[in-house]
């Protein structure tokens, strides 16, 4: 496959052949003149010298196989960019991380504890490189960032963020899972399916993003088609992101921590570019059962008006201006003789098109919180309610008076579902 699911790794016989490579040619020229400034105040550019480079990460452990060669340099002038000095000092070599400094303090922000110095003027890297036995017990260094599928870089992603993520795991506030593409690549096709599907392509056609932001979004379509659920609108962001119903796709870029405390969304999922070497795929991030929100809506009750598919029927609602531009409604109510009230009302005034289904359906825990992302405005047995930013504003301009309107946080929210559970 063009794009692997799983990261490639290359034999350690190529990966010596490139060190081999680097430190012959740092044999020959260690100085190079730069063609950027080494800070953004300085008018010449100026030279540059690396004076030590050690090899770190699987290969130094004696691993048989590595994803990349990562490598500490050290030169005089430390405030130079990395991708500048491998540039000009390694000539650009392919599946090399380069980082800047000593193996206790580098541009990774992490200690190195077992790298290997295989290069500085007169020393013999031949026998360094040497000296550097396989080990067939070593696979990767079990670093904390490798519990996230892809690395970084691919995602833009830096080692804070990575930490809050990684924390938030540990404490099962959040969940995740790797999807890999070739699970979903049968199912690309350029034909609209649905309605739904229509508005994609048409955003698609209309979107912002760049030329490998573009090449992601028929996988996008096809993670859909696979995994669902159908019926759900399509929006985009900047270019780089996209909203499909609660699930929020992040196109090459990292997702924010706290995402999930959005009520409107229930799942991010994260695609880097496509590459090569891989891992590609979809990182599908949902609430872990210690989200404060999962353990909020545990035992939160109510009723819904649900239609054919016994999906919660979900109006485009206005406050009667004609121009108003309409919000997602959703009726629910703290008991089921209320919400069988109400359908017998409506039936009456309006009765039911040929086919419409009007039935009453019981709603329980953690549900609501998908149930919640498909609309913006509550109703029925509650007094007009909106739960969040959003939602206030597109309320707001579905023509709805502010002193009409009831604003609650998610955790009000529970407390009063959680109060018709324990009073019914």
């Amino acid at each position: 496959m063009k794009y692997p699911s799983y990261e490639a790794r290359m034999a350690r016989e190529q990966a010596t052949k490139t060190l081999e490579r680097i430190c012959a040619r740092l044999d020959a020229c260690a100085t190079v003149e730069l063609d950027q400034p080494a800070l953004p105040d300085l008018d010449a550019p100026g030279q540059t010298t690396a004076t030590r480079l050690w090899v770190v990460g699987s290969y130094a452990r004696g691993a048989l196989t590595c994803g990349d060669i990562d490598l500490v340099m050290e030169v005089d002038k430390p405030l130079v960019s990395v991708s500048q000095l491998n540039r000009m000092l390694l000539g650009s070599p392919r599946r090399v991380s380069l980082y800047t400094g000593n193996p206790d303090k580098n541009s990774s922000n992490g200690a190195f504890q077992e790298a290997v110095l295989v290069w500085e003027s007169g020393k013999d890297w031949r026998a360094a490189l040497d000296g550097i036995q396989p080990d067939e017990s070593v696979s990767r260094f079990d670093r904390p960032t490798d519990r996230i599928p892809f690395r970084l870089e691919q995602i833009e992603g830096d080692l804070d963020w990575a930490e809050a993520m990684l924390e938030l795991h540990e404490r099962n506030v959040l969940t995740w899972r790797f999807v890999p593409l070739d699970e979903v690549s049968d199912l690309i096709g350029d034909e609209p399916q649905s309605e739904d599907e229509q508005e994609f392509f048409r955003l698609a056609q209309a979107n912002r993003a760049g030329a490998d932001a573009k090449k992601l979004l028929p996988y996008v379509l096809a993670f859909v088609r696979k995994f669902g659920p159908a019926g759900r609108p399509w929006s985009m962001d900047a270019g780089t992101q996209l909203k499909y119903g609660g699930t929020r796709f992040f196109l090459a870029v990292p997702p924010a921590p706290d995402e999930l405390m959005d009520l409107s969304c229930s799942q991010l999922v994260v695609m880097a570019h496509l590459n090569t070497r891989g891992p590609n795929g979809f990182w599908v991030i949902e609430r872990g059962p210690s989200h404060s929100y999962m353990t909020a809506f545990e035992g939160c009750e109510a009723w819904v008006i649900a239609d054919a598919n016994g999906a919660p029927a979900v109006i485009r609602a206005t406050s009667g201006l004609d121009a108003a531009r309409p919000v997602a409604s959703l009726d629910i109510f703290l008991s089921q003789a209320d919400a069988e009230q109400f359908v017998e009302d409506w039936n009456e005034d309006v009765p039911p098109e040929p086919g419409e289904a009007r039935d009453v359906k019981f709603i329980r825990g953690t549900t609501w919180l998908d149930v919640l992302t498909r609309c913006d405005l509550l109703a029925g047995g509650l007094p007009e309610t909106v739960f969040s930013t959003g939602g206030w504003n597109r309320a707001c301009k579905a023509g709805f008076e502010p002193d009409s309107l009831t604003r609650c946080t998610a955790a009000e929210l529970a407390a009063a579902l959680r109060r018709s559970a324990e009073t019914g």
